[in-house]
């Protein structure tokens, strides 16, 4: 049966892992047991980590995902810090690029959204969805003509997007 073990620690000299085990909190396995029950299982692992910290063998994608899942669960604050983190790795992310901006945005730091939304839109232009976020971070700071651009260029790229129409007229009212 399918479980995990959270390894706690190793004893080099003695050759043992100490790891949890269900209800059990210490358990030892030799060095050679557990590489065993460990290659079945493909070496799967996960490393958990601070938010401003990337283990070295992640992958762009990966690290995003588990970021996204962050902000899915309302960690915003945590998933802000994150893909700063994942910016100073990968500066040409687009999706850590437009994450950024999105938390800033959710964390009412509207200034700080744009930079991020303007920095995805240096990557990808052509990024409907980051016209339509920019457009309200741009309402949000009173910039109501830019923000009208802004939603403008976003039905441009994608004419028969209706939240795209929606978010045009709802833009259009708050001024």
């Amino acid at each position: 049966m399918w479980h995990y073990e959270v390894v706690v620690g190793y004893d080099f000299d003695q050759r043992i892992m100490i790891m949890r085990s269900g209800l059990k909190s210490r358990v030892s396995r030799s060095f050679a047991l557990f590489e065993k029950t460990w290659q079945r299982a493909g070496h799967w692992a996960l490393a958990i980590v601070p938010a401003d910290s990337i283990p070295p063998t992640a992958s762009a994608g990966a690290y995003l995902e588990a970021v996204i899942g962050l902000e899915q669960v309302g960690r915003i604050n945590t998933a802000h810090r994150a893909y700063s983190t994942a910016l100073r790795r990968w500066p040409e992310s687009l999706l850590a690029h437009t994450g950024l901006a999105n938390s800033a945005y959710a964390m009412g730091q509207f200034a700080e959204a744009e930079s991020a939304y303007r920095a995805a839109l240096q990557i990808d232009s052509q990024k409907a969805e980051v016209w339509n976020n920019l457009a309200y971070t741009l309402a949000q700071l009173g910039r109501y003509e830019a923000a009208i651009d802004a939603i403008n260029r976003a039905l441009e790229l994608d004419p028969d997007n209706q939240n795209f129409k929606d978010s045009h007229q709802e833009l259009s009212s708050w001024q």
